[in-house]
């Protein structure tokens, strides 16, 4: 847990800071499994990661990715920091409020290979609005062919993560990764409107990824993984 809440301090939503460490500590946390998984891996078997990176994504990746959550570097390095000061750059350019920011869960900077921006779910469902404040995200881009289907979708977290993907990546490769159980991208209202609405099809890409494949992945990689590994996946379920 070395630097967990020292990190959830920096989180680029100021306003949410405190409700989201009062809510770390549940067994239920969304955040404390992001955390877990992703810091765990970079942690404990970075020298696996880009082959398991590569199976899951298809991206020709060689490198160690620079790891965000919530907006804010974990290892607190200069490509990290770089990432940071983009973020908040975009944030401003879409308008949001600066004590209220968009905050990727996940993002993995790989450098020229690309970027990947991840929408962590694990006991809640995909956030699902019919009133939101679309205009700034789907506004004057390129990353909607269909603005309108977007807004349709009432996938709020997923456009806003999508335009914020285009917009780091540049030209780079992007994709936007939906992980959750399978039941809940299953049951994802307004999923097939928000995948047609999607534009940068030259360079960015949608993928709805299941905890059991990407589990999976991770585990065919034979890695020694750390020894609390399978006995905290088992407590969360999240091979279910």
């Amino acid at each position: 847990r070395p630097g967990a809440l020292e990190l959830l301090g920096r989180s680029i939503n100021v306003d949410n800071r405190i409700n989201k460490r009062a809510k770390f500590g549940f067994i239920r946390s969304e955040d404390a499994v992001t955390w877990s998984i992703f810091v765990g891996l970079q942690r404990s078997i970075s020298f696996a990661l880009p082959a398991i990176y590569r199976d899951l994504f298809e991206l020709p990746i060689e490198q160690v990715p620079e790891l965000l959550l919530w907006g804010a570097s974990v290892e607190g390095g200069k490509g990290g920091r770089v990432m940071e000061e983009r973020l908040i750059d975009i944030s401003d350019r879409l308008g949001e409020r600066a004590r209220s920011r968009s905050e990727p869960d996940v993002i993995l900077d790989f450098g020229p290979a690309g970027l990947v921006i991840i929408e962590v779910k694990y006991q809640s469902p995909n956030d699902h609005r019919e009133r939101a404040n679309w205009t700034p995200y789907l506004h004057e881009s390129r990353a909607f062919d269909q603005p309108r289907l977007a807004q349709s979708s009432g996938l709020y977290e997923l456009v806003r993560n999508w335009r914020i993907a285009h917009d780091l990546a540049g030209s780079r490769h992007f994709l936007l990764v939906n992980l959750a159980p399978q039941r809940t991208l299953d049951s994802t209202q307004g999923r097939a409107l928000f995948e047609s609405s999607l534009g940068a099809k030259e360079n960015g890409r949608f993928l709805p990824l299941n905890w059991t494949e990407f589990l999976g992945v991770i585990q065919g990689q034979e890695a020694q993984l750390p020894p609390w590994w399978d006995a905290y996946i088992e407590s969360r379920s999240l091979r279910r």
